[in-house]
């Protein structure tokens, strides 16, 4: 910790905060966040007495500690900063208050959404999607349309993060906006929707140059799934990239882990044919013949084999 610090901390005098604020090394802010959490609220007091100072780099450096710091106390001398003459100082406390997810930023960082400096929107529609706050789909929709493409992919991000899926027809088409931080963070939230219209437009974009992109498409793909995802991921195992096709594996052990599992198949064995019945025949009673009766004309008149030789006479 800087050594300014630690004399201020040891002998509880902030009276030089306001020049170490006024410097603005990041380090030294770094280090003011962490005397922050461990003096109990010394150093938090100290800072909030900046915040209407009249150095801009002083309030504005306060604002960003106490935010960092997580100091809610603060809120509401950080939400007066929102009304700041000074731009750096508006977008500076926007961002402070999302960070602190106070639900009492809200109102006052959606009336931010029509500031005349596209920087202070950025901050300001971002600190509302950290908060989780619900910004309406139609006021998402025009800031993805916004000239400035840091509007745009803040208001991306937040559409991911707010977890509308109302959103995802907004985002699709900005897959081919023309600047790739848009495109990201339109890819990213389309996979925290899940929005299964986006999968084609999400594989176009696996052709692009850019790696970070890239490896952005498939987590995207990867929270959506489908066969079609599926398939896509498949084709870049032999990515020239070794961190795309990595990512590309670990997307598809995933999807195997979630997925269910398909139903085994059923062979079915051939059936034996049942034997026929045996049909046992009861011998057939012979019947029996006619009794002959002796006739007399057959007696009278004997057949010819039976009729005596002439030479017998």
């Amino acid at each position: 910790m800087n050594s300014e610090l630690l004399r201020m901390q040891n002998n509880h005098d902030y009276s030089e905060l306001a020049d170490v604020l006024r410097e603005g090394d990041r380090y030294d802010l770094e280090d003011l966040v962490h005397l922050c959490r461990e003096t109990e609220g010394e150093a938090i007091s100290h800072l909030m007495e900046m915040l209407p100072h009249p150095d801009i780099y002083i309030r504005s450096e306060a604002a960003y500690v106490l935010g960092e710091a997580g100091a809610r106390e603060a809120v509401e001398g950080i939400l007066a900063l929102l009304n700041d003459p000074e731009t750096r100082v508006r977008r500076t406390a926007a961002s402070s208050l999302g960070r602190m997810k106070d639900s009492r930023a809200v109102q006052p960082l959606a009336g931010l959404l029509n500031d005349p400096d596209k920087r202070v929107v950025e901050a300001s529609i971002r600190a509302l999607g950290e908060i989780g706050a619900p910004v309406p789909v139609e006021i998402l929709a025009r800031l993805m349309k916004d000239e400035n493409s840091r509007v745009r992919e803040g208001a991306a991000r937040t559409a991911g993060e707010i977890g509308d899926i109302a959103a995802a027809q907004h985002l699709i088409p900005l897959l081919k906006d023309g600047d790739e931080y848009a495109v990201e963070a339109a890819a990213r939230a389309l996979g925290r929707l899940k929005a299964q219209d986006a999968v084609e437009g999400l594989i176009a974009q696996l052709g692009v140059r850019n790696d970070y992109l890239r490896e952005a498409v498939i987590g995207a793909l990867a929270r959506i799934g489908g066969p079609r995802a599926v398939e896509a991921l498949k084709e870049l195992i032999k990515d020239r990239n070794w961190k795309v096709r990595n990512q590309a594996i670990n997307a598809l052990k995933w999807l195997e882990d979630i997925l269910p599992e398909p139903e085994p198949e059923i062979k079915s064995e051939p059936m034996e044919a049942e034997p026929e019945p045996e049909i046992k025949t009861e011998p057939m009673e012979a019947e029996p013949e006619p009794e002959k009766k002796n006739d007399p004309e057959a007696e009278e008149n004997p057949t010819p084999a039976e009729a005596p030789e002439k030479d017998d006479l």
